[in-house]
Formats: C-alpha cells, sequence, structure tokens
C-alpha cells in the first residue's frame, strides 16, 4: 500500500467506528469534521493549519470521553482510531 492509500485506509476507517461515538455524543460533531478534515486536505481542499485546528477539537472529544469514570471498549476504540488517523495524515505529509 502507498502512503496515500494508507492515509485513505486510515480515514475509512475511522467512519466505521465514528457512528459509535455519534449514538453516545451526538452533538459532539468534532470527530465527523476532523475526519472530513481530513479527506478535504488529501484531496486539496483545506490547508494542514485548518485540518490540524479540527484535529485538536476531536482530540478534545476523545479526551473527554476517555476521562469519564467508566471507559468502555468503544471509547478507546475511538480514542485508538483518532490517533491513528492523525499519525497517517500527519506523517509523510506530502501525499
Amino acid at each position: 500500500m502507498t502512503t496515500l492509500e494508507k492515509k485513505w485506509f486510515a480515514i475509512g476507517c475511522a467512519e466505521v467506528v465514528l457512528s459509535i461515538y455519534e449514538a453516545k455524543y451526538p452533538d459532539n460533531k468534532a470527530p465527523r469534521e476532523a475526519i472530513e478534515a481530513a479527506k478535504d486536505y488529501l484531496n486539496d481542499k483545506c490547508t494542514i493549519e485548518f485540518l490540524k485546528e479540527k484535529r485538536s477539537a476531536a482530540a478534545y472529544a476523545a479526551a473527554a470521553a476517555a476521562d469519564s469514570k467508566k471507559v468502555s471498549y468503544k471509547d478507546a476504540l475511538l480514542v485508538f482510531m483518532k490517533n491513528f488517523v492523525e499519525a497517517s495524515v500527519e506523517n509523510n505529509i506530502e501525499a
């Protein structure tokens, strides 16, 4: 797989688990917006600065979920997927 293919795969994985987060936190759109920003970045539709802004908001949302008194497997998976997408887009940014 090329680096670009890995980035798109990571985004696809995040989209698969996104519904889990949204079911628990329906009013928080930060993870969805971060995924959309990652796609836009790979399609040259936004800047890396915009992507980082959206990613930071998603990281805050994931941290809030993980900091709750009882971290579920699903929430831990969401944090993992967020970090996976973040790393795949951040590393080798030149696609």
